[in-house]
């Protein structure tokens, strides 16, 4: 018996149609996972803008221990100082730590991204004794409790670092803008 077929036809490949589906389909796939990435960095820059404010505040308040003097951290636009002696006139910049005093630590947020509100005068001065807040002043009755605002311009995140008259600081969301986060009272 003899058995015939016909020629036959390897198929090692992929045809072109088949290859331009596939580009296609990884094409909007990695767009759709590059624009998820995109908001994630975001909120991880906000995040960590709020941590660095939280651990400074606790910083500020135990170096008023420590050194057994008032410390002082005073918000300019989009800055902060951790510092001694009490500054006379608001400094926006963040640049000068007032007569007689010293910079302990100077912190800019990055314009670009990230936003630190009030963007007027509010001070903070840390008690040497207890470690307690013994004042707090600000040009917006809105902040009055002690809380600084950080966030990003025309952007759904923001994180709200509050520090009471305890010193003890609290990280919670204003609005419940921020998932994962206590919503702010």
């Amino acid at each position: 018996m003899m058995h015939t077929e016909g020629p036959r036809r390897l198929t090692n490949g992929l045809t072109l149609i088949e290859l331009m589906v596939v580009i296609a389909i990884t094409a909007t796939l990695l767009t759709i996972a590059v624009g998820g990435f995109g908001g994630m960095f975001t909120r991880k820059r906000v995040e960590g803008a709020a941590a660095e404010l939280a651990g400074d505040l606790q910083f500020a308040r135990s170096e008023a221990v420590s050194r057994q003097q008032l410390i002082h951290v005073t918000f300019g636009t989009n800055c902060y100082l951790v510092h001694t002696a009490a500054m006379a006139s608001t400094d926006a910049t963040c640049t000068s730590a007032g007569t007689g005093g010293a910079i302990i630590k100077q912190v800019a947020l990055d314009r670009t991204t990230l936003s630190l509100a009030p963007n007027n005068f509010h001070h903070y001065r840390f008690d040497p004794v207890r470690g307690t807040i013994t004042s707090q002043t600000s040009a917006n009755a809105a902040v009055a409790d002690g809380a600084a605002v950080i966030g990003v311009a025309n952007g759904p995140w923001q994180l709200r670092v509050a520090s009471g008259l305890s010193g003890r600081t609290a990280v919670c969301s204003p609005s419940s803008t921020t998932p994962g986060y206590t919503p702010c009272p």
